[in-house]
């Protein structure tokens, strides 16, 4: 945990002395803590937490996820007071964050599930027109493979019918030429 604290430090401040400042606490105290002399206190986590809105609790604590919460995260909403933010305790205010982070994305993940269910209606709306549009253009097929066959009867018999005319003619020449 004391790499993330590191990690928010170089990306919120220019300097050990200016972060302790922006969290509200004593520069020596976070020396201390960032060398390993001292424990890393749950003060510290829960100042950072509380002064840098966008920094994810999750990741601070457990490193799963982002450092930065995602842009619609960072909206703060008013949640039910099931635990303070102030809190007795600074773990109370650490579970408070967790428990808004939680919320939130749990808000995110309805919305994401009732997406998806929309997309699976439409395509399931739209599977069933393209079944339909399928059977369609089988029953065509159909029809047209029958007119297809058809046609061709029509064009052997015109053949046989022009192959015999021809033959007449060319009977026709061969007497027309006897008689000349």
């Amino acid at each position: 945990m004391i790499d993330r604290v590191k990690e928010v430090l170089r990306a919120k401040s220019r300097s050990v002395r200016e972060f302790a400042e922006l969290i509200g606490v004593k520069q020596v105290t976070l020396n201390q803590q960032l060398a390993g002399d001292r424990k890393l206190s749950l003060d510290i986590v829960q100042s950072i937490l509380n002064s840098f809105e966008d920094i994810s609790s999750e990741w601070l604590l457990r490193g799963e996820g982002d450092m930065i919460k995602p842009q619609h995260e960072q909206i703060v909403e008013p949640q039910p007071a099931l635990i303070s933010a102030e809190g007795d305790t600074p773990e109370a205010s650490i579970l408070y964050h967790i428990y808004n982070d939680t919320i939130k994305r749990m808000k995110e993940l309805v919305e994401e599930n009732i997406n998806l269910k929309n997309q699976i209606t439409e395509l399931s709306e739209g599977s069933e027109e393209i079944a339909n549009l399928l059977r369609e253009v089988r029953s065509d097929n159909k029809r047209l493979d029958q007119e297809n066959r058809e046609l061709k009867i029509e064009v052997m018999i015109k053949d046989a019918q022009l192959s015999e005319k021809e033959k007449a003619v060319s009977d026709y020449k061969e007497l027309l030429k006897e008689a000349i």
